[in-house]
């Protein structure tokens, strides 16, 4: 049966290309050693068939190329999945072509990478910048990581907010937006940029109290990312409500003994960053009515007196660069 099924593909993909220079042309590449470097995806972007046969012949061809009985190179298969996102982007075919190659095990995860990479490309000729949108976000979401998403975003940021504001904050305020360096960074964008900045400020709080920035690891954020973007934007009315967040947040994990790795990492990561605004921090953890000695660690207290040294001297006097020297070479929070 599956020899049967390999047959009629081969009989109607040979039907398909007939119609077509172009495609004659490219199922030759296909059969032997695949699509010439350099080639590109133009010969199928601009065949002289119409939508329906090129993007019939794309499900086909992809089909014939992974075939796991078939003996052809592997980068028969990659060349012509990697070539797929211009015709979707550029012709509006290939999706469901693209979709059985993003779902076959013919392909490595750096693979998959290349072709979310080649799908965020920016607005084809014909396509909207808010269609755009719409596609490069899906991509994030598939992908796990909002890298493209977020130089599409630095682009296109002041259009955006003008022509699709409901597209981006749907995309950027669902549960499912990446969080990492790159997300962070986006909402930074959202925040600068949109005249609905609050909601994204809000999100930004929201990862902060759901911890997103208290350890290592997918779906989390280095706090030293957390506390350089507020220290940068510290005159900034718009970052206010995020940073006395992060504030009350990080009293919150001091004052919580079964917090105290949470609460060591923000304070590496303070400590690091000589973060700026380190006595608007003193003043939330002083006026909680947290003593250091109330601390169990003593690595937790050691961290404090760096951090204490310099909320005095925001330039970094000698004493606090040797304090924070000593800090820095001890593991972790306990």
């Amino acid at each position: 049966m599956q020899c049967q099924n390999l047959k009629m593909t081969q009989d109607r993909l040979q039907e398909l290309a007939s119609s077509s220079v172009q495609l004659t042309e490219v199922l030759g590449w296909l059969r032997g050693s695949g699509l010439p470097d350099g080639v590109g995806p133009d010969p199928l972007v601009h065949a002289d068939a119409s939508d329906a046969i090129v993007d019939e012949f794309l499900s086909l061809a992809v089909r014939e190329a992974g075939d796991a009985t078939d003996a052809r190179p592997h980068h028969v298969f990659l060349g012509l999945a990697l070539s797929l996102p211009d015709c979707v982007v550029e012709r509006g075919v290939g999706e469901e072509a693209l979709e059985y190659c993003l779902a076959s095990k013919n392909l490595s995860r750096d693979d998959v990478g290349f072709i979310f990479r080649n799908m965020s490309r920016p607005p084809g000729p014909h396509e909207s910048l808010c269609a755009a949108h719409r596609r490069i976000s899906g991509v994030a979401i598939r992908a796990g990581h909002a890298r493209f998403y977020y130089e599409f975003l630095m682009d296109n940021i002041n259009e955006l907010v003008d022509e699709c504001p409901a597209d981006l904050a749907d995309f950027m305020l669902d549960p499912r937006f990446p969080v990492d360096l790159n997300g962070l960074h986006c909402l930074i964008l959202a925040i600068e940029h949109s005249g609905s900045f609050e909601r994204y400020a809000q999100r930004w709080i929201d990862w902060i109290l759901e911890g997103r920035f208290d350890s290592f690891g997918p779906g989390h954020v280095e706090p030293g990312a957390l506390y350089n973007s507020l220290q940068e934007r510290r005159d900034n009315p718009r970052f206010g409500a995020v940073r006395a967040a992060a504030h009350i947040h990080f009293v919150h994990l001091l004052q919580s003994p079964e917090k105290v790795d949470q609460a060591g990492h923000h304070l590496r990561g303070l400590l690091i960053e000589r973060y700026a605004a380190s006595d608007e921090l003193v003043t939330a953890i002083t006026r909680s009515g947290l003593r250091k000695d109330q601390l169990e660690s003593d690595v937790l207290r050691l961290h404090l007196d760096a951090l204490w040294q310099l909320s005095r001297d925001p330039s970094g006097s000698p004493d606090f660069e040797a304090l924070r020297r000593v800090a820095l070479k001890l593991p972790g929070g306990r």
